[in-house]
């Protein structure tokens, strides 16, 4: 594969990548640029093998094929960083649990639901309820993207740089599809152009917006970003197939 062509498969599943790495901020001690590096480069390395286990004639997607590395590579990172905060499986697949059905419940009703009301629905002890949230820090149902950096994100521990996205064309692009004040208040956010990231509060008040206004724009403004990495997946597949 020419280096456009994998720069370009790279660029289209770059989503992957926050994904996976979003689901392990809370778990991990690593700084979501850490988690991030090491996912590029497993991207980078599902894409490398992909061409091989194309020969095979092996029926399997792209996306699924690539975020199976991703993830063993960030899951790499988080034990071999030494300051890693020890999650039991159990205590995981609790906190999955806990989370879509807490999901479920802000889409119809509007709120989050007290812990009571998903203990009984999941069939769970209320205390371990709570003693899950405390270990899995997910007392807040996060979007995609909430709490995350952009700036210094793809360098790995290995030395390995993925230069493409560290080019500053790449960023201009892919902030495209955004509105002046979106552009704005997502630098502020993540911490862009060599800025420290500032919360939502702080933004607010340079804006003259509450907090939630703020909150709202960088989730709407986060979902573009994720579709214009994310939307042309089924495309990609076709064009490197």
């Amino acid at each position: 594969m020419k280096k456009k062509e994998r720069d370009e498969l790279a660029e289209k599943h770059i989503g992957l990548v926050i994904s996976c790495a979003t689901q392990y901020r809370h778990s991990s001690k690593l700084s979501f640029a850490d988690l991030f590096g090491e996912g590029c480069v497993g991207l980078l390395y599902a894409i490398d093998r992909f061409k091989d286990r194309k020969s095979k004639k092996r029926k399997v997607k792209f996306s699924t094929y690539a975020y199976w590395w991703i993830r063993r590579f960030i899951l790499r990172a988080i034990e071999k960083g030494g300051e890693v905060v020890t999650v039991p499986d159990n205590i995981r697949e609790q906190a999955y649990k806990w989370k879509k059905k807490a999901q479920l419940f802000v889409s119809e009703f509007g709120k989050i639901p007290d812990d009571l009301a998903i203990a009984k629905d999941i069939k769970i002890d209320v205390q371990k309820i709570k003693n899950v949230k405390k270990s899995i820090a997910i007392a807040e149902i996060p979007f995609d993207g909430e709490n995350n950096k952009l700036s210094d994100l793809i360098r790995d521990q290995s030395g390995t740089s993925f230069e493409l996205f560290k080019d500053r064309e790449f960023l201009k692009r892919l902030f495209q599809p955004l509105k002046g004040k979106e552009k704005k208040i997502l630098k502020l956010y993540f911490g862009l152009d060599g800025q420290p990231s500032l919360t939502l509060a702080q933004i607010g008040k340079k804006f003259h917006l509450t907090r939630q206004r703020i909150h709202q724009i960088v989730k709407i403004a986060v979902k573009k970003l994720r579709k214009e990495l994310n939307g042309r997946d089924q495309e990609s597949y076709s064009e490197h197939s």
